[in-house]
């Protein structure tokens, strides 16, 4: 391609970022045909499993948002100002695919070892005849990219080198899911101040943002580090507040965590301003979770004045925990084997609930599972109501008195669900990891059976 044309069309380009946005640029059908023809010819001399070094700038999905696109630009700067790695979907959803995508191309052509494109899953069937994107990338040996995800099907990169291009993507197997599959959202219940522990359960389910995280409540109390553990919590939160979540549980509320050692914690290394101060924060954490819209988390249980999930949205934020209603039920009730309906807390707060009121719940608004913590159990999770209810419980050796394990329940994106436990170990000795098979939610069969990884 003469590189004065491919100047120029760049230049075409580059200049509508002074333009309104959404306004065409001019090119011709030739000059589009030329940069697919020419870019083309570079991906196929180019390896599947690109080979990269750092400082390297790395972009998501754009979807044919262009002027969002020359903005990226003049943040990070223009190509060759700094190395590019952008990770597929340049196209479809945005009214200017084909500026996105040319402008690419051309850079790609322009900066062929210092521009480089994956595949997306949106460029598939008539689109990749054309544009021949790549799949993965490697930066320094250390860190892999791709658009999707890890593949089950994946056990050496080797696999990723040696997949035949040109193709279409697909629908399973190892090319389609380095395209489309997503991390596995991982739910804790209870860690009570088990720094530790906690870091032991990231060791084991990746730390963030390898997974996605959801934490159901009671972070501090009891256990020797609360102020560790909810401040690496409050900072994963920050860093990646997308993919990190933390609902409320009964100890995150003043009256309470005022009794059970966190105050105490915070007068003796700092000072009660500054309990005074997570107690602020606290009162704004959301109470409950949706999950794929079939998956309802949340620290405690139902209560008998849920009605529909809008009552859960409409909750005003900052409150404490009152002593009774919707709120304290949230975080407090607790589901009950010897029961039909409603009955008296042995805690003396809120309720218990038979397992008709959750079978009731999930007909009525479609759902699937109910997830929740609030109880010691002893194998670290334990099912209620046929498997629809199981309650996660993440501290081991729970303050030193009991002999649970602690676990984790990974929701992968066919809502299929598994468990990780952290199996308490002799006293004085180091814990051990296990695992158990999966099982569908809400779906009733014989008893998960638990192997230990030692």
């Amino acid at each position: 391609m003469d590189p004065a044309s491919l100047d120029d069309i760049i230049h075409r380009l580059v200049e509508a970022k002074g333009s309104r946005a959404g306004k065409q640029v001019r090119l011709l059908e030739a000059e589009i045909r030329q940069l697919c023809v020419v870019s083309k010819d570079i991906f196929m001399q180019q390896p599947n499993l690109l080979e990269l070094e750092a400082p390297i700038k790395i972009c998501g999905d754009i979807h044919g948002q262009y002027s969002d696109l020359l903005r990226l630009f003049e943040y990070g700067g223009f190509p060759p100002a700094a190395n590019y790695l952008f990770l597929g979907d340049y196209v479809d959803r945005g009214k200017q695919s084909l500026e996105t995508i040319c402008l690419l191309l051309a850079y790609k052509i322009k900066y062929p070892e210092n521009f480089f494109l994956l595949r997306g899953n949106h460029e598939s069937a008539s689109i990749n005849r054309i544009y021949g994107f790549y799949d993965e990338s490697l930066i320094d040996e250390k860190i892999l990219c791709m658009h999707g995800g890890l593949s089950p099907d994946l056990h050496n990169l080797d696999q990723i080198r040696n997949l035949a291009l040109p193709t279409d993507v697909p629908d399973n197997g190892l090319l389609c899911d380095l395209l489309w599959s997503d991390p596995s959202k991982e739910i804790q219940g209870d860690i009570h101040g088990q720094y530790s522990d906690l870091l032991r359960l990231f060791e084991y389910g990746g730390f963030p943002p390898a997974a996605n995280y959801l934490f159901l409540g009671d972070y501090v109390d009891r256990g020797k580090q609360s102020l560790e553990t909810i401040c690496l919590l409050l900072a994963y939160k920050i860093k990646y507040p997308e993919n990190f979540f933390l609902l409320r549980g009964n100890h995150e509320s003043a009256s309470i965590n005022r009794i059970y050692g966190f105050y105490d914690e915070c007068k003796r290394r700092f000072n009660v301003r500054l309990w005074k101060v997570f107690t602020d924060c606290f009162n704004c954490l959301p109470v409950a979770a949706l999950i794929d819209e079939k998956i309802l988390c949340m620290h405690g249980g139902l209560s008998p004045d849920l009605h529909n999930l809008d009552q859960i949205r409409n909750l005003a934020l900052p409150t404490d925990v009152p002593d009774n209603g919707l709120l304290c039920d949230l975080l407090w009730s607790d589901p009950s084997k010897e029961i039909q309906g409603w009955g008296m807390n042995d805690r003396g707060v809120s309720y218990t609930f038979g397992p008709d009121r959750v079978n009731e719940f999930l007909q009525k608004h479609d759902l699937d599972l109910i997830c929740r913590a609030h109880q010691v159990v002893e194998d670290g999770y334990e099912f209620f109501a046929d498997r629809q209810l199981v309650t996660i419980f993440s501290a081991p050796n729970y303050c030193g008195e009991f002999d649970n394990a602690g676990a984790m329940m990974s929701v992968d994106e066919t809502l299929m669900c598994s468990f990780q436990i952290l199996k308490p170990a002799e006293k004085k000795s180091k814990f051990i990891f296990g695992n158990t098979a999966a099982a569908k939610t809400g779906t009733p069969s014989p008893g998960v059976k638990v192997s230990s990884c030692k």
